[in-house]
């Protein structure tokens, strides 16, 4: 069993957070959808000999996730444009920061866990940011009380004091890091406040990669703003039918309520930290990777503004 719960919450450490943006909801299926529709893009680039992934340059390209082998398993609580997308791997998260940064030219990610919970908080103490009462919680957030086993579009509830929405439920949240058995402790055991770059916690294994907010299906101790959770990638794959399994998408609950949301720091970093934040970190994604793509179940392309222009001048679309 992955470490969870309360023991892995402390100890308590300081992070001098650096200014950064994030965004007000949770990503809904209107933007993935776009994400998702590169899979076909991408193999008809590679097809038309446009941008070829090669040896020397396949470390920048980005993955789009295979097409869904059974769309009712992802979309269990429905596709509204609003809706926020779910059952994403932390990998499939990643890699979507990565397409989007390259389209942009700006440098989106995923949160450290204290971003995260810095956000989350929005200058509260109290387990909640709403309160120390879980009955404060339903103004907020769309939990088991409240959400009818399913999520629910964005931005329909009250928003916390820094205007982020659903920080508490809906949709659980991926951060980048990892979670261990003895929680905070070696962050702890640092001077205090840790630079923001030695609060990260970076992954070196496939399982045990932290959510954060709770779900829509989770109590209200499951949504405070301190609680962890540990992906599962057996156990959350279980159906999955290929082999090797997707490294993109997860097939079961409690991922059916797994999601993310993006932030974008204010100072920028070179291109070899950002692929850090972007890219597989493990051999066991990267060569799961590479033989779902090269059975056609997934694909790749190296992205950058100009691509757009590119593809509508050579007859295709993005």
């Amino acid at each position: 069993m992955r470490p969870t719960g309360r023991a892995t919450e402390g100890p308590c450490f300081e992070v001098a957070i650096e200014p950064f943006w994030m965004a007000a909801h949770e990503l809904t299926w209107d933007e993935y959808k776009r994400y998702m529709a590169a899979c076909d893009l991408f193999n008809a680039m590679a097809a038309a000999r446009i941008r070829p992934v090669t040896p020397e340059n396949e470390a920048d390209a980005v993955t789009a996730p295979s097409n869904l082998y059974d769309p009712t398993t992802t979309f269990t609580n429905g596709e509204d444009p609003r809706q926020p997308a779910v059952t994403m791997t932390q990998f499939a998260a990643r890699q979507y920061t990565g397409w989007l940064s390259g389209l942009t030219g700006d440098f989106y990610r995923l949160p450290t866990e204290a971003e995260w919970e810095y956000a989350c908080r929005a200058g509260s103490s109290s387990p909640w940011s709403c309160g120390d009462e879980a009955d404060t919680l339903a103004a907020v957030a769309w939990f088991a009380d409240n959400a009818d086993d399913t999520t629910h579009p964005v931005g329909q509830l009250e928003p916390n004091a820094f205007g982020l929405y659903d920080m508490h439920g809906n949709a659980a949240e991926w951060v980048i890091d990892q979670l261990a058995e003895d929680g905070y402790a070696s962050q702890a055991a640092g001077s205090q406040p840790l630079a923001a770059a030695d609060a990260i916690a970076w992954p070196t294994e496939l399982e045990g990669r932290v959510i954060r907010g709770g779900a829509y299906y989770d109590d209200a101790d499951r949504c405070r703003s301190a609680a962890r959770r540990g992906s599962d990638d057996e156990a959350w794959k279980e159906i999955d039918p290929n082999l090797p399994k997707s490294p993109w998408w997860y097939t079961e609950e409690p991922a059916l309520g797994v999601g993310m949301r993006l932030v974008r720091p204010l100072s920028s970093a070179s291109r070899e930290e950002q692929q850090r934040w972007w890219q597989a970190d493990i051999d066991s994604i990267r060569e799961d990777t590479a033989s779902r793509v090269m059975q056609g179940r997934g694909a790749r392309a190296l992205i950058d503004p100009d691509l757009p222009a590119e593809l509508k001048e050579k007859g295709l679309s993005n």
